[in-house]
């Protein structure tokens, strides 16, 4: 095929995909969403899925192409890294070796962090318990429960790196799930499925009742007192020095946890610094475990742990936990198991499966210290937590690297790193309808234009701004820039706070969202000038899109709508405005545009039109 033929394919493709979900009879002055997206929901129905967009139709494309490369047969010019990587999925993918197991490697695992005192009813020791050893211990493992903890760049010297603590995430998706009289249907299906956890490791629901009752009542507890203050003092309330030795230990051979416990801390850890972006959490937590029975502490513990785990056994273990997350997300099924294995090895080895992907050499000494066994799902799994757990650690030791990635290349996104100020883009984002080398430069500009665009702008949102050209915290703009700044963002708030989400009754949560927000309206905007200045500096666009009657300035408009097509359940949704950080789909869409002076332009959209507001 010729090139010129090749690239009439790609058009036409491209055509068929955004005529096939639009719907032309909407006024785009009016709803612009639904005239860009208004069929979506006939073309690609939701089904047993809790959400279905873009983004979601992209990596589907790309998990089948990972799918092909995991399950090529081990040869000896596979690079070392190739054959874990392959070694893994098949491990995972093995659901009658799975199946033969059951639960005894989790049981196993239990017995050796001491036990879960659920299971180990009167014969569980209490005196032997210390929590934040437990807690120390589950962390090896890549667990954040009780505290969130993590390696990161230093936010006042970008250059180095810092042990960082922040509040956990619980085990339903947000505080107010724990809180909340209208959900009381979700903290059931957490006991269910709390219940039927115990009982699959050999506990009768009537027996762990109580048990599960109290740790329930214990993350209740937890909820009221997360806090998003951000504070820095000495946490001489916990033992950080047994916390960090144990962590830090570099044992890393499962399912044995024998380690340098017992040898005296280093100077080295006794004299870190850490950077507390909760301290008034940590305080309160402190005081409930104070409150609190051993009994439950462990038990909480241990659950979140087991929770986490599921996943990993057979299949008795992932219905119990898939009947929660449809209730709880409105999932109806489980996806097909290549599809949890690809992703499994993708979020664990991207930068592997990343140079298959993209045919690059990858270094085979950087996962020198994993040895996979395809008959040992679950111990594969274990030694991946650990390997996380110490490679996080690890940093401590060595300088930030600013040009390092912190994504892998097989990735459907974009991100903005504020310690390092850099923007990424993998090489799973660079397809239609984003990016194209075919397509006229109206529908990359009004695709990855935009996402360039919004992560450039997360330098200077409500967090960026805060954070200088070298990452380092600092305020860096005039008390004028600051004024003029809230004057503008408050606008902003007050814009995106009087949208409601039909299927949940709820408003947008304008605060939460309000970072996203000004990338979304600044990203657009930045696009839109850059496309203008191309157009003045080559003379203007000569590739057109068949069976389309729109200037290539409404197109660069309508590829921007069309990359935020989705469906959600309404149960998503529900999650979606009360934890997430960005503004359902179809608000990031009307939000923006009807801010845009040279969208209404493009579409000739009148004044006091709903697109098309005054005040913008």
């Amino acid at each position: 095929m010729s090139t010129l033929d090749h690239n009439d394919m790609i058009l036409n493709a491209q055509a068929e995909r955004m005529l096939q979900v639009m719907n032309s009879s909407v006024d785009p002055c009016e709803n612009f969403y639904e005239y860009a997206c208004g069929r979506w929901s006939e073309v690609y129905p939701l089904e047993d899925k809790a959400l279905d967009n873009t983004f979601d139709r992209l990596r589907e494309g790309l998990d089948e192409v990972l799918k092909q490369l995991l399950e090529e047969p081990i040869t000896s010019e596979d690079s070392r890294s190739t054959i874990i990587a392959k070694t893994l999925y098949k491990g995972c993918m093995d659901e009658e070796k799975i199946e033969s197991l059951g639960v005894t490697p989790l049981k196993t695992l239990l017995s050796q962090l001491g036990g879960w005192p659920v299971l180990e009813g009167e014969a569980w020791n209490e005196e032997a318990f210390d929590w934040v050893e437990l807690m120390a211990k589950l962390r090896k493992y890549n667990n954040d429960i009780l505290l969130s903890e993590w390696v990161g760049a230093d936010v006042t010297n970008s250059s180095n790196h810092i042990i960082q603590l922040d509040q956990p995430i619980l085990g339903l998706p947000g505080r107010e799930y724990f809180m909340s009289a209208g959900d009381q249907d979700y903290r059931m299906a957490y006991m269910e499925l709390m219940l039927k956890t115990c009982e699959l490791l050999g506990v009768s629901p009537e027996k762990a009742l109580q048990d599960m009752i109290n740790v329930l009542q214990f993350e209740k507890q937890l909820a009221k007192i997360l806090t998003p203050a951000e504070e820095r003092r000495n946490l001489s309330a916990i033992d950080w020095i047994k916390y960090f030795h144990i962590i830090m230990s570099p044992s890393l051979s499962p399912p044995s946890l024998t380690s340098s416990e017992s040898s005296a801390p280093s100077k080295e850890t006794e004299e870190r610094y850490v950077i507390v972006f909760a301290m008034k959490y940590i305080r309160k937590l402190v005081t409930l475990i104070q409150e609190t029975s051993k009994r439950t502490v462990s038990n909480y513990l241990m659950w979140r742990f087991v929770k986490n785990r599921m996943n990993n056994l057979g299949k008795a273990s992932q219905d119990a936990k898939q009947d929660f997350i449809q209730i709880l997300f409105g999932s109806k099924s489980q996806p097909e198991r290549w599809l949890t294995c690809v992703s499994y090895v993708n979020g664990n080895l991207g930068y592997v499966l990343g140079s298959l992907f993209v045919k690059k050499y990858y270094p085979q000494t950087s996962k020198k210290d994993l040895d996979f066994n395809e008959s040992d799902h679950f111990w594969n799994v274990i030694k991946m937590l650990q390997f996380h757990a110490l490679s996080t650690h690890d940093l401590l030791s060595k300088p930030v690297s600013r040009i390092e990635w912190t994504t892998t290349p097989a990735v459907v996104n974009a991100y903005y790193s504020r310690s390092k100020n850099m923007i990424m883009f993998p090489a799973g984002i660079l397809q239609p309808p984003f990016y194209h080398p075919a397509f006229p430069r109206c529908l990359n500009f009004g695709g990855i234009g935009v996402v360039i665009g919004h992560e450039i702008s997360h330098g200077f949102d409500d967090n960026g701004r805060q954070f200088d050209e070298f990452g380092n915290l600092q305020q860096w703009w005039t008390d004028e820039d600051v004024s003029h700044f809230y004057d503008r963002a408050t606008c902003m708030l007050d814009q995106y706070s009087n949208y409601k989400v039909t299927s949940t009754g709820l408003k947008i949560n304008a605060v939460n969202t309000l970072g996203e927000n000004i990338a979304d309206n600044a990203g657009l905007k930045i696009a839109y000038k850059a496309y203008q200045k191309w157009k003045l500096l080559n003379g203007g666009e000569t590739i057109h899109l068949p069976r389309f009657n729109l200037t290539h300035d409404q197109f660069f408009f309508l590829n921007f709508g069309q990359i935020w097509c989705e469906v959600n359940s309404p149960e998503a949704m529900l999650t979606k405005i009360r934890v997430g950080q960005h503004s359902p789909n179809k608000y990031r869409v009307i939000g923006t545009l009807s801010n845009s002076k040279e969208f209404s332009d493009a579409f000739n959209c009148p004044e006091k039109s709903t697109m098309n507001p005054k005040e913008k």
